[in-house]
């Protein structure tokens, strides 16, 4: 776009927001609008449109979005949204300042933000925005943010994937990002798709730092990102292979995965619980042992029976902890709760623990124990 047009579009709008004004949508839009080949006008105007349905109905999702189906001439279409990439990244801007000169409005690419949730182009403007105004980023996600007390869980599923498709555009951005969505524990599923996507040095003490922290509103994942908390759990098990026996990044790593099993049902494969049960045949410390112990009283449905029965009768024959025999105690006892705050209270987590596996580690310790006497 040349500077005549631009400067034509912007005097094109003055004039048809005058005669809107004047004489109503109706007339202005057939006096402006009816064979126009000014592309950035059109783009203005759909932005007109945007804001003036996002006021009328502030608040009201569902009439917001019955009233932008027809609002948009460009901005609802991929193939006009690709063709005009330059415009629409400039033309939020641009719609801002016309409307504080010719309105007074200072909410305008706010509301204009706003809009953009409710359409099906949303993430495709979200990148052109970003594209055409880096430096705008911190300012057009805390548009989008304030926007999110009000949406239902449809909308603020369309509201993270905006906002991820601006992270793609300046991936750099994503542990800031993170770390105040976090703060503010708001959107766990687009922290969870960011930490996999852009985060995955830090897999361990976020997640830890998360579940050590009352983590109950990050527990509000969506049914996809099982996938991603199992790629990150074999990033952990990767991180496990690597540690080299170092005992507090191996410990670090473990309290992570027991929290992924517990927090969101993660599966071990073969390979993964061989690396728990060598860890605890090889312990380099006393607390990895015990976190080993705790990792497989939580993952006990898991492990196949013959070589679950064989370790913990070579735990309970060792001294390097008295946890094992502490374990055993309880299960004796019919303590249940109390095996549960041990396994919280060694890994320092409040974790949901499943009844069903611990029934039957009590069996298996009590079977182990009888043959032992």
């Amino acid at each position: 776009m040349n500077d005549t047009v631009y400067h034509e579009a912007r005097s094109l709008y003055r004039e048809y927001r005058q005669t809107h004004d004047k004489i109503g949508e109706e007339g202005a839009e057939a006096q402006f609008l009816q064979n126009q080949s000014n592309s950035f006008f059109l783009i203005l105007v759909d932005h007109w449109r945007l804001y003036s349905v996002v006021r009328h109905f502030s608040g009201q999702n569902d009439k917001i979005e019955q009233g932008l189906r027809s609002a948009c001439r460009v901005l609802s279409n991929e193939a006009d949204v690709q063709q005009h990439e330059h415009d629409i990244g400039r033309a939020v801007d641009c719609f801002d300042e016309l409307e504080r000169e010719i309105s007074g409005a200072r909410d305008a690419c706010q509301c204009i933000l706003h809009a953009f949730i409710f359409i099906r182009t949303r993430n495709d403007l979200a990148r052109r925005l970003i594209r055409a105004s880096p430096l705008e980023f911190d300012t057009y996600l805390g548009y989008l943010l304030q926007a999110l007390p009000f949406l239902s869980t449809k909308l603020t599923i369309h509201l993270s994937d905006m906002i991820f498709a601006m992270i793609e555009e300046q991936p750099e951005q994503a542990p800031r990002i993170r770390y105040e969505l976090t703060r503010q524990r708001v959107l766990p599923g687009l922290i969870t798709r960011m930490t996999a996507a852009y985060c995955a040095d830090d897999y361990a003490e976020y997640l830890t730092g998360v579940f050590d922290a009352q983590p109950n509103w990050f527990l509000a994942q969506g049914p996809a990102n099982a996938v991603l908390f199992q790629q990150i759990k074999d990033a952990l098990f990767l991180d496990v292979q690597r540690a080299n026996g170092n005992a507090p990044r191996l410990a670090l790593s473990y309290r992570a995965i027991v929290g992924m099993i517990c927090f969101f049902g993660v599966k071990l494969n073969d390979k993964d619980i061989q690396q728990c049960l060598d860890l605890l045949q090889n312990p380099p410390s006393k607390a990895l042992l015990d976190f080993g112990l705790c990792l497989v009283l939580v993952t006990e449905q898991m492990i196949k029976q013959a070589r679950l029965r064989l370790l913990l009768a070579e735990l309970l024959k060792r001294r390097e902890s008295d946890l094992p025999l502490l374990i055993l105690s309880f299960f004796q006892g019919n303590k249940i709760a109390q095996v549960e705050q041990t396994i919280r209270s060694v890994m320092n987590m409040p974790l949901p623990i499943a009844k069903i596996g611990l029934y039957e580690m009590q069996n298996l310790f009590q079977t182990i124990a009888q043959v032992g006497n």
